[in-house]
């Protein structure tokens, strides 16, 4: 979570491990509920992108690695 920015970072946090609703953290940071919505929803996108990168690099590392052994 460290790669996200701090606000959407906190947001991300309050609702997915903190399980607050969008509403209680809306009111929370006094910020609008589409605020949260969004901010939610990029954290999301921007995980998922990373964890893809991360595969890849995996699945190229690991045939680097085959490639050295055999």
């Amino acid at each position: 979570l460290q790669v996200l920015p701090p606000v959407r970072k906190k947001v991300f946090e309050m609702h997915r491990l903190g399980d607050k609703s969008y509403n209680e953290i809306a009111r929370e940071l006094t910020i609008s509920v589409k605020t949260v919505e969004m901010h939610i929803s990029k954290a999301i996108k921007q995980l998922r992108s990373l964890i893809n990168v991360l595969s890849l690099l995996s699945l190229m590392l690991k045939e680097i690695i085959n490639n050295l052994h055999g």
